[in-house]
């Protein structure tokens, strides 16, 4: 029998404040690395994997594979794939200029087996602790990207500062 999928991304889903993307998820059977040349640390085309996360940031939208476990071994390790992939959720939705997937792995392969660990004790602080989490990558997001002003805003603000105002003390 296979574990909850569903239940849990739904759990980390929540737990990483991530309610307002749509996250599909599903098992597969032989779920094999579909780049070529990712970089140094990254698995060849066609290597095996546990899991494979495509997030569109734009539509909120994520599609999760995780490889069917087969094997005592991958069943113990199937909770850490998940929370992994969920976390590449969250790594999208934070995303910032110099974002690269070698800096994002680092602090999931970091993370993601405590926070599964933390769950396997006590959920309730899994859950607070991934939490807590997530709002550290969107305040640190927002402290690292460059303010967004609106164009009409930027507009008005440049006329202004164009604009010559007439000599203080009524000199004509």
């Amino acid at each position: 029998m296979l574990p909850n999928l569903a239940a849990e991304v739904a759990f980390w889903q929540k737990a990483f404040g991530l309610d307002d993307w749509t996250i599909e998820a599903r098992h597969v059977e032989n779920l094999r690395y579909p780049c070529n040349d990712a970089g140094a640390g990254y698995p060849a085309k066609g290597e095996r994997m546990a899991g494979l996360c495509d997030a569109d940031r734009v539509a909120r939208t994520a599609r999760i594979r995780i490889c069917t476990p087969r094997t005592f071994r991958q069943l113990r390790q199937w909770p850490e794939a998940v929370c992994h992939e969920v976390m590449h959720v969250l790594g999208a939705a934070c995303r910032t200029p110099g974002w690269t997937i070698q800096n994002e792995h680092r602090s999931i392969n970091i993370i993601a087996p405590m926070l599964v660990k933390a769950k396997r004790k006590d959920p309730a602080l899994a859950a607070r602790a991934a939490e807590a989490l997530a709002e550290a990558y969107r305040r640190a997001a927002a402290a690292l990207s460059p303010p967004t002003i609106s164009p009409i805003v930027a507009e008005a603000d440049r006329a202004a500062a164009m604009s010559v105002s007439p000599p203080a003390g009524g000199a004509r």
